[in-house]
């Protein structure tokens, strides 16, 4: 099962150009990232209205392993700001959540947590479809202190999250992702 579904999945991080947009060709899920805004699940590439994703979603990760009493980072960012056509300011943060208990998938919207408050979907009219991206990452160093973010919406345009990744020594571990577009 799980096998069929890292196929699925890779195939549509393929299809999407996440690979190599924003996920290296190499990379393989290691569980699986689910994503739910209310009753509208994210689902590897499926469509999602900028009313539905509004609100902060509820995140759950399952990896299948043996339970280690690892932390987490998630975060969420947008390839394609201001258009996939002219990623400027891109990848765009909407969110960053640290430290988040493995097996505690209430944490991920606690307030102590959240990095980077989450900010919506808000592609340009006209842009065509924006790829929101859902980066799962272990903490190596288990709980950390990281250096704080600017919450200023400015501040959030060209996220060199790899980078941050690499610097707070983050391992992707799952990925998931949907579209939405302004018309």
């Amino acid at each position: 099962m799980l096998v069929m579904m890292d196929t699925a999945m890779s195939h549509a991080l393929q299809t999407s150009g996440v690979i190599p947009d924003v996920v290296s060709p190499q990379f393989k899920n290691q569980g699986i990232l689910t994503v739910n805004y209310g009753e509208e699940q994210v689902a590897i590439g499926n469509h999602l209205s900028v009313e539905q994703t509004a609100e902060a979603p509820k995140v759950m990760y399952v990896s299948g392993e043996e339970s280690t009493h690892d932390y987490y980072t998630l975060m969420l960012v947008d390839p394609d700001a201001p258009s996939r056509a002219d990623p400027k300011n891109g990848p765009w943060r909407h969110w960053v959540v640290t430290n988040i208990p493995e097996g505690q998938p209430d944490q991920v919207n606690a307030s102590a947590n959240q990095l980077t408050t989450y900010i919506g979907p808000s592609p340009p009219a006209g842009s065509g479809d924006h790829r929101y991206v859902f980066l799962w990452y272990k903490q190596l160093q288990g709980i950390q202190t990281f250096a704080p973010l600017s919450q200023s919406v400015h501040d959030r345009r060209s996220f060199n999250y790899s980078r941050y990744a690499q610097e707070q020594q983050l391992e992707l571990l799952a990925v998931n992702f949907f579209f939405a577009c302004k018309e």
